[in-house]
């Protein structure tokens, strides 16, 4: 989706210290899944999704972040088909 990242953090990271990262980075909290430790985050406006990453990645707490990619299944083709 654009303007969205999904950030990773390591175990042990609380909520506290996850919303100050997302705060110093402007980013909003969208949804979090708490068993996998995952935020969802939309960024802020003005900078791009790959510069957000970046700043996230930096972070000693944070496990990985990347885009929140829309994953679509192509049916398969038969060979009958052309």
């Amino acid at each position: 989706m654009p303007g969205q990242v999904l950030v990773k953090f390591h175990e042990g990271v609380s909520q506290k210290e996850a919303r100050a990262l997302h705060d110093r980075l402007g980013s909003t909290i969208l949804a979090q899944y708490q068993k996998l430790n995952i935020d969802l985050v939309k960024v802020k406006s003005g900078l791009t999704v790959e510069e957000v990453i970046k700043l996230y990645r930096e972070d000693p707490h944070v496990a990985y972040a990347e885009p929140n990619y829309i994953r679509r299944i192509q049916p398969k083709k038969s060979a009958d088909t052309p």
